[in-house]
């Protein structure tokens, strides 16, 4: 084996008193050990059983009990002879037994022993006669035997050690006051309470009675001993004293000890009981049951004791997770944290639905390729305990989003190139991107789809496809990410495919909803015509019947040339405009109708995009419509929307005749 370590605190700490927040602080300046160590092979086997006695564990033996101590001075002064009398079970057996002294008074000078300012050990000699007898002698070198305290240790085959200190107060030699014809008066202890099992980090309390003479003795301190644990308490007028253990030792059989130390008038007794300790029951609970892909499950295993009064959280112990889709299982430990949690974490897991069971100790079905093996564990201060997750746990695809990166605009005839980069929820587990698909639908006019592409996504998230050429006309292409790992809203966006060769024309007014209700237009557009600095005007009268001044108009427009926007208020939808395009991005011709889109100013102020739609009327006559917007508007929602028949002026749209 390896090197043995011990860790201890080279101090001792003696409060003030019992509310008290100050105390003394001792630090030692060195500490010797005394190591004791069993064969645990031996130390397990059970001695002396019969057929009506369970015999006797030396692993689960009691500290040995000190009974009497006494330590009398030479008729000189020169030495003292201590004799200690201690008992334990005889299984374990008694190791060794010694004094360990110091004095009040003097201080050490190299010289004198014993002295003040050091502890030093005496061990002891077991009498030939009498095996619970131990005995010593120590030459006191000068120093008064009314000036050495001690305390008294006594270890048992297996390491445990029993202590008495004279209920802290330590030992003071003196001679032997009891003389032959007043010897001390014998007393007894007996158990008048005494349980004789409960539960791992349950209480157990126990009362015991000393008497003397078949009388009670009250005020006198009886020590409780359970396996290591170590109580006392007073007796009361009926010579009554009562414990309460946390019972914290392992669960098996164990002998509790109520022993009445030797006194200057009573000699001691002590009485036994036995005790079972069982395992504790548990309980698992599990929490969760969605998740996204690629994301942690979620699933949380609580374990809990049921110890009363309240049940505790139980840290450090293996919680056993199984999850089952089908023939494929996933067998998960996960250790406990300080709050009793398990989380599963995540898990290499598609979209779908699983079930999930936990398992603390005890035996568990584990699903193998061969079948379902049992696994037992076991856990000797805890019973077992198992959950099933109710209703199971269901993985759904991990949000997504797709920006549309194809054509918006497209020339009749030319292939339409479609794209998207894909991008995941921001979290700390990320999945495969490559695992998404992007479905682009586009669909015209009146919502019917003419053409749709589902085209896989690369590890940068980019996603592209193709659909063929389709006619003249405004279309809508919705991108979304499909698939069983990833889904999204769908986005839009507007595609324009133009006809090169149909040209329009128009001047006129139609009626608006503001005073005195005219909005005029000039604009003649060509196919050719789609370029920045083209013209288009378009004039809405203010609520005095006046239009901006054209000199006006062209202040604002020099001053924004120059790098000076105007500073004006923001628009008023009811006032006096004058729009100019001052630039497009398509014009669509259909039939009898032409729309067109680009940007343009506003009393030569900003920059705001419009989309126009010409008609070229028959029997209702010609239409125009305009909408305007900025960037806190839309199409849909713009900022100015002016539309009718024309009560004025014309409109020309004219779409070349190919001849055959």
């Amino acid at each position: 084996g390896g090197s043995t370590r011990l860790d201890v605190m080279p101090a001792q700490y003696q409060s003030s008193g019992p509310a008290s927040t100050t105390g003394t602080l001792r630090a030692y300046s060195s500490m010797n050990f005394r190591l004791y160590y069993s064969d645990p092979a031996r130390s397990a086997t059970t001695y002396g059983q019969t057929a009506g006695y369970a015999g006797n564990i030396p692993a689960l033996a009691a500290a040995p009990a000190i009974s009497r101590v006494s330590a009398v001075p030479s008729p000189d002064g020169q030495s003292l002879a201590f004799r200690v009398n201690v008992e334990g079970d005889p299984s374990a057996g008694i190791q060794q037994v010694w004094i360990t002294y110091t004095a009040v008074t003097p201080s050490c000078n190299g010289s004198l022993n014993p002295c003040a300012g050091q502890w030093q050990p005496l061990d002891l000699v077991q009498d030939g006669s009498d095996s619970t007898l131990w005995t010593g002698s120590l030459p006191l070198g000068g120093t008064a035997a009314g000036d050495v305290r001690y305390l008294v240790q006594a270890v048992n085959g297996v390491g445990v050690v029993g202590t008495a200190t004279n209920l802290g107060a330590d030992y003071v030699p003196g001679p032997d006051t009891v003389p032959p014809t007043a010897p001390k008066q014998s007393t007894s202890v007996s158990f008048s309470s005494a349980p004789n099992g409960g539960t791992y980090r349950d209480r157990a309390s126990f009362t015991a009675v000393l008497t003397a003479g078949g009388s009670p003795v009250s005020g006198r301190p009886l020590a409780f001993e359970f396996g290591p644990q170590r109580l006392q308490a007073v007796t009361d007028s009926s010579g009554s004293a009562s414990v309460t253990f946390p019972l914290l030792q392992t669960p098996g059989q164990y002998t509790v000890r109520a022993a009445f130390e030797e006194a200057p008038d009573l000699l001691g007794s002590a009485a036994e009981s036995t005790f079972s300790v069982a395992r504790q029951n548990t309980t698992l609970t599990l929490s969760g049951g969605t998740a996204h892909y690629s994301d942690s499950t979620a699933v949380v295993a609580t374990l809990t004791d049921q110890s009363t009064p309240t049940p505790r959280r139980l840290r450090e112990q293996t919680v056993m997770f199984v999850v089952s889709q089908g023939q494929s299982s996933w067998v998960v430990p996960v250790i406990t944290d300080e709050l009793g949690q398990a989380p599963l974490g995540p898990l290499p897991l598609t979209p779908g639905s699983y079930t999930v069971a936990a398992y603390f100790s005890g035996t568990m079905p584990i699903p193998t390729a061969n079948g379902t093996v049992p696994l037992t564990l076991s856990n000797d201060r805890y019973n077992a305990s198992s959950a099933t997750l109710s209703n199971g746990l269901t993985v759904t695809p991990e949000p997504a989003a797709a920006a549309y990166t194809g054509d918006t605009i497209d020339s009749i005839g030319s292939t339409i190139h479609l794209g998207a980069t894909v991008t995941q929820e921001t979290d700390d587990a990320p999945g495969d991107i490559t695992n998404a698909q992007v479905q682009f639908v586009v669909k015209d006019a009146t919502g019917t789809v003419v053409g749709q592409s589902t085209a896989p996504v690369a590890a940068d998230g980019t996603s592209s496809g193709s659909i063929a050429a389709l006619p003249a006309g405004l279309y809508r292409v919705e991108s979304t990410v499909v698939g069983s790992f990833y889904s999204s809203p769908t986005t839009a966006v507007t595609l324009a495919v133009f006809d090169p060769a149909p040209s329009v024309s128009g001047t006129g007014s139609i009626p608006t909803t503001s005073a005195p209700g005219h909005l005029r237009f000039t604009r003649k557009v060509l196919a050719d015509d789609m370029q920045v600095g083209a013209d288009a005007d378009v004039a809405q009268e203010g609520t005095d019947g006046t239009l901006p001044s054209d000199p006006t108009v062209a202040a604002a427009d020099a001053a924004a040339a120059a790098g000076n926007p105007c500073q004006g208020n923001a628009v008023d939808p009811n006032g006096s405009i004058v729009f100019k395009a001052t630039g497009f991005d398509w014009m669509i011709v259909t039939g009898s109708i032409a729309q067109f889109q680009g940007v343009g100013t506003i009393n030569g102020c900003g920059s705001f995009h419009f989309r126009a739609i010409a008609t070229q009327g028959s029997l209702t006559g010609d239409s125009f419509e305009i909408h305007i917007w900025d960037a806190t508007h839309s199409f849909d929602a713009p900022l100015l929307l002016a539309s009718g028949t024309l009560t004025s002026g014309k409109i020309s749209v004219t779409v070349p005749v190919i001849a055959p």
